[in-house]
C-alpha cells in the first residue's frame, strides 16, 4: 500500500488515530485500483530526465502523469493516514519552505506513542515512500549496525531508533528484510520465515535485485493472478562493477529504482502491470523508472588510495564506502553509505529513495572488499 509522507499529528485517543491511518490507507489503496495499470500519459523524454528545480527527481508532468481520480483519491487517503503519524525532520536547519513544513527532530519515522505499539509496523508503506522533497542538499542520516558474524544488519535512526532488520543467507543467495527486530522485545512479532523484503543475488555477487513479497497491486488478487509466480513487485535492481582510477581499483554500481510520479507517487512495478525486469529497458518502461550510478573516487597522491569527500561525516577507510547520483549530475549526491567504525555505519541518503531502496542497496556491499 503506498503511503505519503507523514509530517502531522492528531492528538486523540490510540483508537482513534489508529482508524484514521486505516482509512487513510484503505482509501490510498482504492487509488490504485483506479489509476490502476499504467500512467495515463507519457512523453517522449530519456530515462535520466524528471529532474525539477531544486534537484528534486521525479517523472515530470510531461513524462508520466498520474490519472486524475487515482490522484484525487490517494491525496485524500494520504491526509487521514498522515493525520495518524508523523515524520521527524532531517540532521540541521534548512530556512526552506518545504523543511518549515517538517518537524527539525534527530529522529526519524518515530510513531506517535498513543499508538498502538507495532501497528504502523503492519504494513511497509512507511519504508516504501519516498524521503521528503527538500530544495536542500542535506541528507537524512541513519546508521548501520553490523553483527559480529557479518550476518545480521540493523537500520536506526540517528538516535537510535530501530527501524529494519536484515539477516544474510549465503546458501539461499538472499538477504531478507524484517520489520521487527529478533533480538529486542518485539521478538514475539518476527517471523523468520516471513520477510517484509528480499534481496537476492546472483552467484558472481554481481546483480542484485530487491522485491517486496506482497505486491502493493497484487495483495488482494488470488495468488494464482497475482505476480507471486512472475516474480514479484521489484522494488530496486543493482549491477556491481570495477573500474581503475589511478592506482587504485574501485567498486561501483548501477542502480535503477520505478520512478515518481510527478505528485510523489511512485510507480508500482509489478510484472502484472506490464512491466517486467528493472534491469531491462523497453520502449513500455524507459520513461518510468530511474537510474543512479556511483559517484567516481578521486586518486590522492598523498594518501596513496582512492577518496571520496562524504558531506557531514566522518568515515573510516573501508572498500564498502560509496556514494550514489544521476549521471548527469555527479555532484549532488541522493545516498552515501560509509564505514564508521568496525561494525557500524553511516547511512545518508535523500528523495528521490525509500528507506527500504537505501537500506537494500548498501547491503549488496556485504561481499566488496
Amino acid at each position: 500500500m503506498g503511503v505519503a509522507y507523514i509530517n502531522v499529528l492528531l492528538s486523540g485517543s490510540m483508537s482513534s488515530s489508529a482508524a484514521t491511518a486505516k482509512a487513510g490507507q484503505d482509501l490510498f489503496l482504492a487509488s490504485y485500483e483506479i489509476g490502476g495499470s499504467k500512467p495515463s500519459s507519457r512523453g517522449d523524454v530519456d530515462e535520466e530526465a524528471g529532474v525539477a528545480d531544486g534537484d528534486d527527481c521525479h517523472l515530470d508532468d510531461a513524462s508520466v502523469l498520474a490519472p486524475g481520480a487515482a490522484s484525487a483519491a490517494a491525496a485524500v487517503g494520504r491526509s487521514l493516514f498522515t493525520s495518524a503519524f508523523r515524520w521527524l525532520g532531517p540532521a540541521g536547519k534548512e530556512d526552506t519552505e518545504e523543511e518549515d513544513s517538517v518537524r527539525k527532530d534527530d529522529s526519524f519515522f518515530l510513531l506517535a506513542d498513543n499508538l498502538e505499539k507495532g501497528f504502523a509496523r503492519e504494513t511497509t508503506s512507511d519504508v516504501m515512500a519516498p524521503l521528503p522533497r527538500s530544495r536542500s542538499r542535506k541528507l537524512w542520516q541513519f546508521m548501520v549496525v553490523r553483527s559480529e558474524d557479518r550476518l545480521q544488519h540493523r537500520l536506526f535512526t540517528r538516535d537510535g531508533d530501530f527501524l529494519m532488520f536484515a539477516q544474510v543467507s549465503i546458501e539461499l543467495r538472499s538477504i531478507g528484510f524484517f520489520l521487527y527486530d529478533p533480538g529486542n522485545d518485539e521478538a514475539q512479532r518476527f517471523q523468520a520465515g516471513r520477510p517484509a523484503f528480499v534481496l537476492a543475488f546472483d552467484e558472481g555477487k554481481l546483480k542484485w535485485r530487491l522485491v517486496k513479497e506482497k505486491c502493493e497491486h497484487c495483495e488482494f488478487v488470488p495468488t494464482q493472478l497475482s505476480c507471486a509466480l512472475r516474480g514479484k513487485q521489484q522494488v530496486a535492481f543493482v549491477k556491481h562493477s570495477r573500474s581503475n582510477v589511478g592506482d587504485g581499483t574501485s567498486n561501483e554500481m548501477e542502480t535503477h529504482i520505478p520512478g515518481i510520479f510527478s505528485d510523489s507517487g511512485r510507480v508500482i512495478w509489478c510484472p502484472s502491470l506490464g512491466r517486467g525486469d528493472l534491469n531491462v529497458s523497453s520502449k513500455r518502461n524507459k520513461d518510468e523508472r530511474l537510474r543512479l550510478v556511483t559517484r567516481k573516487p578521486v586518486w590522492s597522491d598523498q594518501f596513496q588510495c582512492l577518496v571520496l569527500d562524504f558531506q557531514g561525516r566522518s568515515v573510516a577507510p573501508s572498500s564498502k564506502n560509496f556514494q550514489l547520483v544521476l549521471p548527469h549530475k555527479p555532484d549532488h549526491i541522493l545516498m552515501q553509505f560509509a564505514k564508521l567504525g568496525s561494525n557500524n555505519f553511516g547511512l545518508d541518503v535523500k528523495f528521490p529513495l525509500s528507506l527500504v531502496q537505501a537500506f537494500g542497496i548498501a547491503m549488496t556491499t556485504i561481499f566488496w572488499k
